[in-house]
């Protein structure tokens, strides 16, 4: 017996070794899996953090609803099918959005090394990779790949237990992107005219007139160009183009009227005549916010209009002459008349130098001039006559005729809400995704994790 029990007291220490050991396997591989997840939740973290600065590294390319690649892969924003790796030491600062990408990626602790590689993949192609239910106007792809460091495996395979991570980001469109030309007429005749111009707009172009030739287009274009380049038109009536300029896009008709955007606009009050028939001929002026009671007219000298609300009680707004030069950064006008007035226009022609901006805040943010909606007068309200005109906001005329020669083919933030239009010359309106200076938010672009 006592044999016996020896010979089972000797199985027991080989026994404990092995479920000690079996033990520590347990925890190593508990370890290691605890390890392997921090590890891919950390990549994950790399991979959306660099997927988002790709595209939003591409935002400047975005135009309309598009993206525009760069012909050269140095810099810009980059398009193509094939991963591109990043490299141990990104450039910095970035010359392309990949390099972006790569930075951030970098700065999540995940650069290209030894066991470690971080891919691109970036297009203006839609839908993205493996989001077939996603419009999309421009997408990353990253993947970023790793070796952890091993701890109990390392006993049975020391070429490390591989982990990683795929994240997409895209640049998608918020809807159609917000109008900057809204024509409200519901019947007129032409309501919108444009005569042997150039009108090129990142926004939406709407005419609400029922009218069949409620959009005209007559004369003939810059050869090579267009009458119209918008990101999108639509009108209620039809088109009657006799001219020998193109339209792009074909304009959608038989559309539902749009609404007017600034219908909630609430108008400021008029208060006290602050001057009454203020008249500038020469010398310098500078003017402050107040009511000016049978409008303003200036026809020569240099006139300043301190920031503010300025509110034209009969009269309107006169600028005329080559010799005049008027500024004002963060004014606003309100077109009105009471009792006693009588309603005037804003007329601005001669080639006058005239620089103004609309505030960009308060209630009036993005709102250069809003005509009074009981507005009577159906004299056509004018910036012509190849004037030297940088206007920043929206000019808001919603029962009287507008007059629009443009002057910018580089694209300034502006704005036309009126009743009816006619434009010459060369014009180009950029879209304000913010509303910040138009106060026509709305639309545009956001950048997205879609996986």
């Amino acid at each position: 017996m006592r044999l016996k029990h020896g010979r089972e007291r000797g199985q027991v220490l080989p026994l404990a070794t092995l479920l000690i050991f079996l033990l520590l396997g347990m925890i190593g591989f508990a370890m290691e899996t605890g390890l392997a997840f921090y590890t891919r939740q950390q990549a994950h973290a790399a991979a959306e953090s660099a997927a988002m600065a790709t595209v939003l590294a591409a935002m400047p390319s975005v135009t309309g609803n598009s993206v525009a690649c760069s012909g050269s892969g140095t810099s810009g924003t980059q398009c193509s099918s094939t991963a591109t790796a990043c490299t141990a030491s990104p450039n910095s600062p970035p010359k392309t959005n990949l390099d972006n990408g790569c930075l951030f990626a970098k700065q999540n602790g995940f650069a290209a090394a030894t066991g470690t590689t971080v891919k691109i993949t970036a297009n203006n192609t839609t839908p993205a990779p493996g989001n077939p239910n996603v419009a999309v106007l421009y997408w990353a792809q990253v993947s970023v790949a790793t070796r952890q460091v091993q701890l109990f495996s390392e006993l049975f395979s020391n070429s490390g237990m591989a982990t990683g991570a795929l994240a997409t980001a895209a640049l998608v469109s918020n809807g159609s992107p917000s109008g900057c030309i809204y024509v409200l007429s519901a019947t007129a005749s032409r309501a919108m005219q444009v005569d042997g111009s150039v009108l090129t707009t990142t926004c939406g172009i709407y005419v609400n007139s029922n009218s069949s030739s409620a959009l005209h287009t007559e004369g003939a274009p810059p050869s090579g160009t267009y009458f119209i380049s918008a990101s999108s038109i639509g009108v209620v009536g039809g088109i009657d183009n006799i001219g020998q300029g193109a339209i792009l896009p074909t304009p959608q008709t038989g559309q539902t009227a749009a609404a007017d955007p600034l219908a909630s606009l609430t108008p400021p009050a008029v208060g006290a005549c602050t001057a009454t028939n203020f008249n500038w001929s020469q010398g310098t002026k500078t003017l402050s916010p107040g009511t000016y009671c049978g409008g303003i007219n200036i026809s020569g000298g240099t006139v300043t209009f301190s920031s503010g609300q300025y509110i034209l009680n009969g009269g309107g707004l006169q600028i005329n002459s080559a010799s005049t030069t008027v500024v004002g950064a963060g004014v606003s006008f309100y077109n009105t008349a009471t009792t006693g007035y009588s309603y005037g226009t804003l007329t601005i022609s001669g080639q006058p130098n005239v620089i103004f901006s609309a505030p960009s805040s308060g209630s009036m943010q993005g709102i250069f001039w809003f005509s009074d909606r009981n507005d009577t007068n159906t004299s056509q309200n004018q910036i012509n006559g190849s004037t030297n005109a940088s206007i920043q906001g929206t000019i808001y005329i919603p029962t009287a005729p507008m007059l629009y020669t443009g002057q910018s083919s580089s694209g300034t933030y502006t704005a036309l809400v009126v009743n009816t239009l006619i434009m010459n010359g060369s014009t180009n309106f950029k879209q304000d995704t913010t509303g910040q200076y138009t106060g026509l938010g709305g639309g545009g672009v956001a950048a997205y994790l879609i996986q």
